[in-house]
């Protein structure tokens, strides 16, 4: 009997205001918590699969490959192509020599 006496008078009781300050504050830092977590894991959870490419060869990557020139920067001795594909981006850097030119692509 003394325990279900001790039951109510807890239920009963009135809540402090700074107790629930400290409570409210918790599930805030809680709920940041797992939205950032689910955030941070969340592109680590998708597909990886990069689509096919090329390293030494923009023309290959254009009609074999199917990536399309989203941009081009240029400068005095080399072109940076920015490609895209499926939402992916690829970069290739074709450079410009006296005797050849040299391309390098790589994804970012």
């Amino acid at each position: 009997m003394k325990k279900n006496i001790e039951f109510k008078r807890f239920v009963n009781k009135k809540t402090d205001p700074e107790e629930l300050k400290i409570v409210k504050s918790i599930s805030k830092k809680f709920l940041t918590f797992l939205v950032i977590s689910f955030i941070l894991i969340s592109p680590t959870l998708s597909d990886d699969n990069f689509p096919e490419y090329s390293n030494r060869s923009l023309d290959e990557n254009i009609f074999k490959f199917n990536w399309k020139i989203d941009k081009v920067r240029s400068n005095s001795t080399s072109d940076i192509y920015y490609l895209t594909n499926n939402k992916r981006l690829l970069n290739c850097i074709v450079t410009l020599d006296e005797d050849f030119i040299s391309t390098y692509c790589q994804e970012p």
